[in-house]
């Protein structure tokens, strides 16, 4: 059994599908048979796109200035980040890393841990070092 009806694709569909193009240019794309096989209407609603007021918003910026004071001498400040788990492990059979940052000198040191509850036996080490 033969379907003989095409189905037209709403341009607001159309729109969605192409990545978001502008109207004039699925029009342009229509009109110069580029689209064939993929039968737009045309003449239908087009509406607000919810992706594209999105992708044209803009975010505040991040502030270079410091939001606290620099460390006047080393280990008065740091910084720490841990990151994990991975999916393979190391041959020590750590999975995950903690990173302290000395804020006065920006001395970095990376511990490799197997969990994140390691991290606090870490962070002791560092601060004695």
């Amino acid at each position: 059994m033969a379907v003989t009806g095409t189905k037209h694709v709403m341009l607001m569909e159309a729109h969605c599908r192409l990545g978001c193009i502008g109207f004039a240019a699925i029009k342009k794309l229509c009109h110069e048979g580029l689209a064939s096989g993929f039968p737009v209407d045309l003449n239908s609603e087009v509406t607000e796109c919810q992706a594209c007021i999105e992708g044209k918003l803009t975010r505040k910026t991040v502030s270079k200035e410091r939001q606290h004071r620099q460390g006047k001498m080393p280990g008065e400040w740091l910084q720490s980040d841990y990151w994990g788990p991975a999916r393979t492990r190391t041959r020590g059979g750590n999975n995950g890393f903690n990173l302290y940052i000395d804020d006065y000198s920006r001395f970095k040191h990376v511990w490799l841990v197997s969990a994140k509850s390691d991290c606090e036996e870490k962070f002791k080490h560092t601060v004695a070092w």
